[in-house]
């Protein structure tokens, strides 16, 4: 044994039956995604139906189903080049509520 773990590169076709059950039947969460840094950078530029042309394809051909993306922050993308991190982490938030017009996103809210 060397240590190492060869990969295999395999499709979707080549899973198990039990494996593309499970595919389909559960829940993918991305519980670590920064898309916001970037995300700001294309509302910036005036883009619009920024998640569903930028994001959701990827995301649904990864077969992720929920993210859980940061506001806030000290990127200057996301305080929008001022020293108020407050503001920028509104704005971010804005542009979340912005997005839940499109029709693959929706924002889950605690309280």
């Amino acid at each position: 044994m060397t240590g190492k773990t060869d990969f295999v590169k395999m499709s979707r076709g080549d899973l198990s039956p039990r494996a593309q059950r499970l595919n389909r039947d559960s829940i993918f969460v991305d519980i670590h995604n920064h898309m916001m840094f970037e995300y700001a950078i294309h509302h910036a530029l005036g883009r619009t139906d920024i998640f569903d042309t930028c994001y959701a394809p990827g995301f649904r051909q990864g077969g992720i189903n929920v993210i859980a993306t940061s506001v806030g922050g000290n990127s200057p993308c996301v305080c929008n080049m001022t020293d108020d991190l407050v503001h920028g982490c509104l704005e971010q938030i804005d542009m979340l509520m912005e997005a839940e017009q499109s029709s693959s996103f929706r924002i889950c809210k605690s309280t």
